[in-house]
């Protein structure tokens, strides 16, 4: 009988999701049964995959255009937290029912079950808050965390990738560096055809409006610039959005996500580690607008941008400068291949 792997991954945008289906697809080369929990309006990022699906109930956080991402946070705390309590009764449930022998929670800090091996995958081991409130609240993130078996870090062994966040010295729980963790790493193996081929593309993510109305302030600066161009995610086109010099994609599968990306000469997008992950995989310089207030985006595009092949601007209205320039990729030397993830973590408990 095969192992039931179940993941987890945090409704925050669509890059928790996207992220673990790269270990998702090395579990399942290692003829374990994969299992995702996730909304339903996540469901069509799993297209393509023999997965099974479980309809669970996510955060659905929101960012108030009028509020900064922080006091959004604030405003639905009583929210959150009902939610984190909700998890250990649905970790339990779908465990028992599904006889789940490992669970992978990707940021959900309280799906776990004392039934299954728990494993919190984040890169996040340190939160980055600062003076008395924020050694507090990492005192705190510290000891939720280590109710976990284990815990996954998608980084390199040297945190190169996240720094200070992903420093794992405060954990009690045995901790693995699994390496970038990209869907596209096993499509870069493949003869995938490239039909297109772009200056510039623009990856939309974050949670809406806030997602939707960014892109749009992109499109209408970028139609102004010369060169092809592309826009990945924007799901709010109006038939009179025809630009000559850009193409407007909403949600790809996976295959055409990596074409696009693959024929475009620069990526860019918020500071999202999961955009991170994909541009290492995929070698690709990318220019990185923080989310202003965000302090795990600010903190990884000031950390990121003194290494090669990361760039940051302040405002959407700084890409002008750089259409049309030739920038180089990051570049490391780690076999990002294969995931490494250790089999022995995946005992089923006594």
């Amino acid at each position: 009988m095969s192992t039931k792997v179940l993941f987890a991954p945090l409704d925050w945008g669509m890059g928790h999701t996207t992220r673990v289906i790269a270990l998702a697809e090395e579990l399942q080369k290692r003829n374990y049964e994969i299992i995702f929990a996730l909304p339903q309006k996540q469901f069509f990022l799993l297209e393509g995959y023999s997965f099974k699906k479980i309809k669970v109930v996510g955060y659905n956080i929101r960012y108030y255009p009028h509020l900064t991402p922080i006091q959004s946070l604030i405003l639905q705390l009583p929210k959150i937290s009902f939610v984190f309590i909700r998890e250990l009764f649905i970790a339990k449930k779908i465990s028992k029912a599904n006889a789940v022998d490992v669970i992978i929670s990707d940021n959900r800090p309280f799906f776990r079950s004392r039934n299954s091996v728990s494993c919190y995958l984040s890169h996040q081991t340190n939160l980055p808050v600062k003076g008395l409130t924020g050694k507090l609240i990492n005192k705190i993130y510290t000891r939720i965390v280590n109710k976990f078996d284990y815990a996954l870090i998608p980084d390199f062994p040297n945190s190169i990738l996240a720094g200070k966040l992903s420093n794992s010295k405060n954990l009690k729980i045995k901790s693995f560096y699994c390496g970038p963790l990209s869907r596209f790493t096993s499509i870069g193996h493949k003869s995938v055809d490239t039909k297109f081929e772009y200056d510039m593309v623009y990856i939309t993510s974050g949670p809406q409006p806030y997602r939707n109305r960014l892109a749009k302030k992109f499109i209408d600066i970028l139609s102004k610039c010369d060169g092809k161009l592309a826009v990945l995610g924007y799901t709010n086109r109006e038939k009179s959005d025809v630009y000559e010099n850009i193409d407007i994609y909403g949600h790809l599968n996976t295959e055409d996500f990596y074409r696009v990306v693959k024929c475009s000469k620069i990526v860019v997008a918020l500071a999202g580690y999961t955009t991170i992950m994909d541009c290492v995989v995929l070698s690709k310089p990318l220019i990185m607008l923080p989310t202003k207030n965000q302090w795990e985006q600010e903190y990884l595009a000031k950390h990121l941008s003194s290494k090669k092949g990361f760039y940051i601007i302040d405002k959407p209205e700084d890409i002008k400068n750089y259409v049309n320039l030739v920038l180089e990729p990051f570049a490391q030397s780690f076999n990002i291949s294969e995931i490494q993830v250790p089999d022995t973590i995946f005992t089923a408990k006594s």
